[in-house]
């Protein structure tokens, strides 16, 4: 936020959003770490794993916009 040219409150306005994001990660991984024995939540978190790190590479195989 120093060395950009936005003014503080374009910073403020989408604080919001990433406070949430980090509380549902947290919340989400907390009860992972607390429920071993849940298998279905260990494929599930394995799934977006993959998703999530397949889209930058497929982004770069894609090649630059025409």
């Amino acid at each position: 936020m120093i060395y950009t040219v936005f003014p503080l409150w374009v910073h403020l306005k989408g604080l919001p959003e990433v406070l949430l994001q980090s509380l549902f990660l947290s919340l989400i991984v907390f009860y992972w770490v607390n429920n071993p024995q849940r298998k279905w939540l260990n494929w599930v978190m394995g799934i977006v794993f993959l998703i999530l790190m397949s889209l930058p590479i497929i982004g770069l195989l894609a090649g630059p916009p025409k």
